[in-house]
């Protein structure tokens, strides 16, 4: 048996065949033989060329994996049909040509090549040239015609002029926050309470001796410079502390939706019940938004086993506030138009927001991983109180999630279109379907007639508590039943003084007629009824 047959055999006993993709790139570089030349399907950490390829390409394909995480490999001598054609064929002035092609198309490329014997099936032995690319987190690899590419998928994608900008913020090659902003003017366009806030935390922090001019210390942290003895904001500083932020960055704002049921839908059937634009500079973003999206969410009750209501959150406070956290310290704003979008769905919470990961953080390891976008503007924020810049958020929200016994929070990069990264939390909402009441309907109605409810009417009560009012539709769907079993169920309910019937008179079938819950004196009636409306 051949000296190259060994080694093919060798390294394939040592691969668990049914999981290559469990072998590094290196150690595929290392041990490369016929096994992988050969192996048919999809490995998008691979690119397979004929030895006709034109160095350029060759090029092209050193930028894309430089520019993508991980850096890939290219084997050279392999047909599109998969044949291993090899490339002693070409030996001479061509193959020297494509072994030398980082050094001539893409000069920043961190590129290691070698030859790989094989044995073509007429028995001849051949070579596969195996090139391995590193990634370079450093900066954006462009070739020599100065364009860039990443791979996007089993794909080479060609960068535009925005795209290889953002990579390069990412990559610190370009600092974003630090670019001066002359459009607005300081002090006038700025929150004046706002940096003496801030100048007053880093005072108390640092615990300065002396008390220096606020521009002093917006400079000290890298929030704009001085020329000429004036203050020059720059682009973390407007998004800091500006009044409306959203005349340099339109897409400097949260936009909350809260949805009816599970799904978003389009059209006519679009559900959402609440629509809020948050804007501002981002502490106060930040604080609006965790009024808003705290005030929608829900409180449960659960029965224990002594009979004792317990009051159970919908999510744990630190887990979603941390996401909005993370969403206004760590997207893109060189995605300037695009908001965060936070959406509330019956099951579960979406933060989306716009960029993709930062370099070297991946879904995998963003709990170990510690790489912020926009450092400038995370230090900034930690003299709020808003970040601590100690890598642990992500991992409080995990153990958080974890003790609530609820799912832990996936994070998602989505590259259809405009990259964005999603979190997502989900509530256990069926679960929880089956839980007594919210607290707000136990305090309405006593614990003692909820023990005597069925879980239908138990969920009717908890509904009607929480949107102020249900009518006959919310509740076919809340318990996927027959509209005459719904109507039934929350007349049933009327009868026994739990809820209150509003209806016109009037009208043989009002489409208005709806219910509230009928409070105990004393406590406020949160719903209004509009005038023509009979108390059934």
């Amino acid at each position: 048996m051949s000296e190259n047959k060994q080694l093919e055999l060798t390294f394939e006993s040592n691969v668990d065949t049914g999981t290559p993709h469990l072998v590094s790139i290196d150690e595929i570089f290392d041990r490369a033989n016929e096994w992988w030349f050969r192996r048919k399907g999809e490995d998008r950490r691979i690119e397979k060329k004929s030895v006709a390829v034109h160095p350029r390409a060759l090029g092209e394909c050193f930028s894309m994996w430089s520019n993508t995480p991980g850096g890939g490999l290219v084997f050279v001598g392999i047909e599109d049909d998969g044949e291993l054609a090899g490339c002693l064929e070409c030996v001479g002035k061509h193959v020297n040509s494509l072994e030398d092609s980082a050094r001539i198309f893409c000069p920043d490329a961190r590129v290691d090549s070698k030859r790989v014997e094989i044995i073509k099936p007429d028995g001849s032995r051949d070579f596969v040239i195996v090139f391995r690319v590193a990634y370079r987190a450093d900066k954006v690899v462009k070739t020599n015609a100065n364009e860039a590419f990443k791979r996007s998928g089993d794909k080479k994608q060609k960068l535009n002029e925005d795209e290889i900008r953002e990579l390069q913020i990412s990559k610190g090659e370009l600092h974003f926050e630090l670019e001066s902003v002359s459009a607005i003017n300081f002090p006038e366009d700025f929150d004046e309470d706002l940096i003496s806030e801030f100048v007053q935390n880093v005072h108390k922090n640092k615990s300065l001796l002396y008390d220096n001019p606020s521009e002093d210390i917006l400079v000290q942290h890298r929030l704009g410079t001085l020329l000429g003895g004036r203050f020059v904001p720059n682009n973390a500083c407007v998004l800091l502390f500006a009044k409306d932020p959203r005349r340099h960055f339109p897409g400097c704002r949260i936009r909350f939706m809260r949805f009816d049921g599970e799904t978003e839908q389009t059209g006519e059937k679009f559900a959402a019940v609440k629509d809020v634009y948050i804007d501002g500079p981002l502490p106060k973003i930040i604080a609006r938004a965790e009024e808003v999206i705290g005030g929608q969410l829900r409180d449960f009750s659960a029965l224990g086993k002594d009979g004792r209501f317990y009051i159970l959150p919908e999510y744990p406070r630190f887990v979603w506030y941390e996401a909005i956290v993370n969403a206004c310290a760590h997207r893109s704003y060189h995605l300037r138009s695009m908001p965060i979008f936070v959406k509330m769905f019956d099951d579960k919470l979406l933060v989306t927001s716009p960029g993709e990961f930062p370099p070297m953080v991946n879904s995998k390891n963003i709990y170990s991983m510690h790489n912020p976008r926009n450092p400038f503007l995370m230090d900034a924020l930690q003299y709020f109180g808003l970040v601590k810049c100690a890598n642990e958020g992500t991992k409080r929200m995990r153990d958080e999630m974890k003790k609530a016994n609820l799912p832990g929070p996936t994070f998602v990069e989505n590259k259809d279109g405009s990259a964005t990264v999603q979190v997502l939390l989900q509530n256990d909402y069926k679960q929880r379907r089956l839980f007594v009441a919210s607290s707000a309907a136990v305090s309405v109605v006593s614990a003692e007639v909820f023990l005597q409810l069925s879980e239908d009417e138990k969920r009717l009560v908890n509904y009607a508590v929480e949107h102020i009012s249900i009518n006959v539709s919310q509740a076919t769907r809340l318990l996927n039943c027959h509209w005459q079993t719904a109507k039934r169920r929350l007349h049933g309910l009327v009868r026994r003084q739990i809820l209150r019937y509003h209806h016109r008179k009037d009208l043989a079938r009002d489409p208005d007629a709806h219910y509230t819950i009928v409070r105990p004196r004393g406590l406020p009636d949160r719903g209004s009824m509009p005038t023509g409306f009979h108390l059934g």
